[in-house]
């Protein structure tokens, strides 16, 4: 568009929504739009001839609720937000000249949401620690950040439940203070350049989502979330499109040191660390290992229920390690397909599928013209392909070094293909190598018997964790080449099917979403 400046907006006080997208040419805004306090939303996201945004000194924008100024790649510093008390969305992703963030930001005690994605920011002013309601905090691609965690991270950050410093290139590695951070969910370190991480992250006990892929400069891992917490799960009440959100955690790069350190997938998955109750959404246990980063997420009661329906794990396998052939009890060769024809279905106790198979790249151009995704787990009916496919922030990453493991669960809920007799294998481009896979059927005693052993203190003794006569399940080899059938078939995610809980909560964050003039970058 053509506009340079905005008019004197004294004409019309009662202003409730402004819209400036995409105005490129914009480079001045009148400071009597501080006086609107009746404006609820305000965008001005890319217009990147836009180099400072002046409220006026008698701002009032008391009922401002939304700011997005993202794509403003003109701006260098941010507005001076005295007057917006009742902000809770702040949105300055790819703002590629902003390096200072106004102290004021402190009076923002309504926030909820604020990406400075893609800045150039150096440090966090210290006034960030009185954002009490934050929710989500992005400061994913901040390349000149280097002196931040240690002033952002404190206690008054009660609510903050996602943290995203994927490719920050931090001088200092992440700080202890980050144990006070209890409530977070999500942590996102993909890319950084830090060398271990703190002891006191084991503090995070409601942690259910960790990237650690191509961390090349990892040299050890402390204990990972061990204590139990008495919630957990509010990420995906609160954040609207949540189901397009992944739990699990995710190593795919690591460096000779710990090559030669680590087992990561040795003979037994036993040692399990985490069990999380999640008071809301049923009885929820969340297991990951301490050493070798592998775990399970199950919750019971009338239906399993966890985190969106199930969740995953790659980690690096090394040359002692393999799918441990007692707890995946069946395994198949990488292109093998199979279906099951008879499981378990009359026990209460089965609490849904676990899945694993081993992988690597072969070469770095992966042909994916035949495949819908680079890689994924298939379900394949008559008409119908359900799948569960790889993190895309994991499978675009074309530097995985080595053999790898793919854990994926599955809850009871979602595994309608042991109803339908479905085709289950693993696709993958031609840049994917796969060596093995396998599966097995999880029961609630096969979560208690786990408890029982992380409550031993001795942990020498390799004895299997699991029940393998409750292993009540048959396949088949299927012969037919999938590939070959011309039909196209109707692709459905894993967790397609909403429970009427889900349902609920889906009709509320959308009703959040419409109060917000339906935001778009959420």
């Amino acid at each position: 568009m053509d506009l340079i400046e905005t008019p004197n907006f004294e004409w019309n006080a009662k202003l409730k929504r402004l819209d400036f997208t995409g105005c490129t040419n914009l480079i001045h805004i009148h400071p009597s739009i501080g006086l609107l306090n009746q404006l609820a939303y305000l965008s001005l996201q890319n217009c990147s001839s836009l180099s400072n945004l002046n409220l006026g000194d008698d701002c009032n924008l008391s009922s401002l609720r939304v700011l997005c100024l993202s794509g403003c790649t003109n701006l260098n510093k941010s507005p001076d937000f005295t007057g917006l008390s009742n902000l809770e969305y702040l949105d300055l992703e790819n703002c590629t000249s902003l390096s200072t963030v106004h102290e004021s930001i402190g009076a923002l005690v309504m926030l909820k949401f604020l990406s400075l994605r893609g800045c150039i920011i150096i440090s966090m002013p210290k006034e960030v620690n009185n954002l009490i309601s934050l929710q989500t905090l992005d400061l994913s691609r901040c390349l000149r950040l280097r002196y931040p965690l240690g002033q952002i991270y404190s206690s008054y950050l009660e609510s903050l439940i996602s943290l995203d410093l994927g490719t920050c290139h931090f001088i200092d590695n992440i700080p202890d203070s980050i144990g006070v951070l209890t409530c977070l969910e999500r942590l996102n370190l993909k890319e950084c350049q830090c060398s271990h991480l703190p002891d006191t992250i084991k503090k995070l006990s409601r942690l259910a989502y960790l990237n650690l892929a191509d961390c090349s400069y990892l040299e050890r891992l402390p204990e990972l979330p061990f204590d139990s917490a008495p919630s957990g799960g509010r990420y995906f009440q609160t954040v609207s499109a949540s189901r397009n959100h992944r739990s699990g955690l995710y190593v795919t790069t690591y460096n000779k040191v710990m090559k030669k350190t680590f087992n990561y997938m040795p003979a037994a998955l036993s040692w399990f660390a985490r069990l999380v109750e999640v008071s809301t959404l049923h009885a929820f246990l969340f297991a990951f290992s301490l050493i070798y980063l592998s775990f399970l997420c199950f919750m019971w009661k009338q239906q399993p229920c966890h985190f969106r329906c199930g969740f995953d794990i790659i980690i690096p396998e090394n040359e002692s390690s393999g799918i441990p052939g007692w707890y995946f009890n069946h395994q198949f060769q990488g292109g093998s397909t199979v279906r099951v024809v008879d499981y378990a279905d009359a026990d209460d106790n089965w609490l849904g599928f676990s899945f694993c198979v081993t992988f690597e790249h072969v070469k770095n151009d992966c042909d994916s013209s035949e495949l819908l995704r680079h890689f994924y787990l298939s379900f394949e009916s008559e008409h119908t392909e359900e799948y569960f496919d790889m993190p895309s922030s994991v499978e675009t990453d074309r530097d995985i070094d080595g053999t790898h493991a793919w854990i994926i669960y599955i809850s009871r809920v979602h595994c309608h293909f042991v109803k339908t007799g479905a085709r289950i294998r693993f696709k993958a481009c031609k840049g994917m190598k796969l060596h093995k896979w396998g599966f097995r059927m999880v029961f609630k005693q096969d979560i208690e018997k786990l408890k029982r052993r992380l409550q031993r203190v001795d942990n020498k003794k390799q004895s299997p964790i699991f029940d393998s006569s409750r292993l009540v399940i048959e396949t088949e080899y299927v012969d037919e080449d999938l590939s070959s059938s011309s039909e196209s078939k109707i692709m459905l995610p894993y967790n397609w099917l909403v429970t009427d809980e889900e349902e609920n909560e889906k009709m509320e964050a959308k009703a959040k979403e419409d109060n917000l003039s339906n935001l778009g970058f959420i």
